[in-house]
């Protein structure tokens, strides 16, 4: 495909990196020519210094002759203009990133339709959507979901009292349709077979049923796993802080909101009259202690400073909060955070590189999410009409060692697929995978 890419921050970065692995033609536009030349030294790719919303500059970059543009500045504007432009100028089409909310009139964090856009995503719904995620998979540290949310695939810690410590793998009896996919184990990514066992601090990808993952965090928490939320506090009261307050309340979960502006509180108590609004400091040990966050199943912080983000859980965590969650806006955090202590992290702007990446796939793939640094990662892909994935049993089709289908989405719903097992054409298979088998997984589900 020939795709331009607009803004060189943090999410283009990201994107740029992933579609020059996966050999597109890439035309990369900033107004920053050092980030240009920062990016041209790892990225084969044609740039342009200037605006992405300029008519002219989209035209020196060929976008009539562009499958896709997306726009990912960290200005609104030049993202809307920029996409809207480039359609009229002969896209095939465009996808604009949003951050603010004054333009925003869905509850979804996708939108179609609006100034001939093909997609306007919203980097901050799909942060709020994610942390309900992992509020619904208390267990959870990571939350992917594939095939129209049918099929989800979670990373757990396996606590030293979970019943299935020193069980083989072929003898685990997990809820519904799930599988333990891989293990990780010393900071090393294992894809198991059926006589590996899981052992006490083992992080364990599971992929299965949308509605059965929760299930399987109880059983790998062991004694103090939490079965649902039920009481939760939020330190930022913006608008990710809003959205994901809203979304809880929905659920039926007790909400509690510290949040420092005055002004703020005052809207937050108006428009959302069931939850308990504190106006404070996050950060002060002192009324996290007077509020008894010990008594809450979640702490999240959700500030635009990661530092203070870190503070606020780290403070939590001391008087015993449950499962902590920081907003994180420099990626690189992200996985410091984990190792110090917090439960889980959210990066908005990775997440939305994420979300972004999946209308890039043409064929039978459809998304691909790296884990463990690129150690492993999880694929959904489409078994196509002719493709060998279809002519016969998965144990007589050479599937690759280094790979295993973790579920499968169709015409007869989730189910985890057997040996004897033939994928039907046009059914999704969500896969766990090293890199080095990718081309042959995909060889499988591909016509010809």
């Amino acid at each position: 495909m020939n795709i331009i890419v607009i803004g060189l921050g943090q999410v283009g970065k990201y994107i740029a990196d992933v579609l020059f692995k996966e050999k597109h033609n890439i035309t990369l536009i900033d107004s920053d020519a050092g980030v240009l030349d920062e990016v041209g030294d790892t990225i084969d790719a044609l740039t342009l210094v200037g605006n992405g919303a300029s008519a002219q500059n989209l035209a020196l970059a060929e976008v009539s002759s562009s499958d896709l543009v997306i726009a990912v500045s960290s200005k609104d504007e030049v993202n809307l203009l920029g996409a809207a432009a480039s359609k009229q100028l002969g896209a095939k089409r465009a996808i604009a990133r949003v951050s603010g909310f004054d333009i925003w009139q869905s509850s979804q964090p996708v939108s179609t339709g609006l100034l001939d856009i093909d997609l306007i995503i919203n980097i901050k719904m799909i942060a709020a959507l994610e942390i309900v995620r992992l509020i619904r998979s208390m267990e959870a540290i990571l939350v992917e979901v594939f095939a129209n949310n049918e099929v989800e695939a979670a990373q757990f810690r396996v606590d030293e009292s979970s019943e299935i410590i020193n069980t083989p793998l072929k003898d685990l009896d997990l809820p519904g349709e799930c599988i333990v996919a891989s293990i990780v184990r010393d900071e090393k990514l294992i894809i198991p077979g059926g006589e590996d066992i899981i052992t006490a601090d083992d992080e364990v990808f599971v992929i299965g049923s949308i509605n059965d993952i929760p299930r399987v965090g109880e059983l790998l928490g062991g004694k103090g796993s939490v079965k649902q939320a039920e009481r939760v506090v939020i330190v930022g009261g913006g608008e990710i802080g809003y959205w994901v307050a809203k979304a809880l309340i929905g659920r039926g979960v007790d909400v509690m909101i510290i949040e420092k502006d005055r002004e703020r509180c005052v809207y937050l108590s108006e428009t959302l009259d069931k939850a308990t609004i504190i106006n404070g400091d996050g950060t002060s040990a002192e009324l996290l202690s007077e509020e008894h966050i010990e008594n809450y199943d979640a702490f999240i912080t959700l500030s635009n400073d990661d530092e203070l983000n870190l503070m606020s859980a780290l403070l939590a965590k001391a008087v015993g909060a449950g499962k902590t969650i920081a907003l994180v806006h420099k990626p690189d955090y992200g996985q410091l955070y984990e190792q110090i202590g917090i439960d889980a992290t959210i990066s908005p702007r990775i997440l939305a590189a994420k979300h972004i990446l999946k209308y890039t796939r043409e064929g039978a793939l459809r998304q691909v999410s790296p884990i463990m640094g690129g150690q492993g990662e999880i694929i959904e892909i489409a078994a196509e009409e002719g493709s060998n994935i279809t002519r016969k049993p998965l144990d007589k089709v050479g599937f690759p060692k280094g790979a295993v289908i973790g579920a499968v989405s169709g015409s007869d719903g989730v189910y985890i697929p057997r040996g004897g097992d033939t994928i039907k054409e046009g059914s999704s298979a969500v896969i766990f995978m090293l890199p080095k088998v990718r081309k042959r997984v995909l060889k499988l589900f591909q016509s010809g």
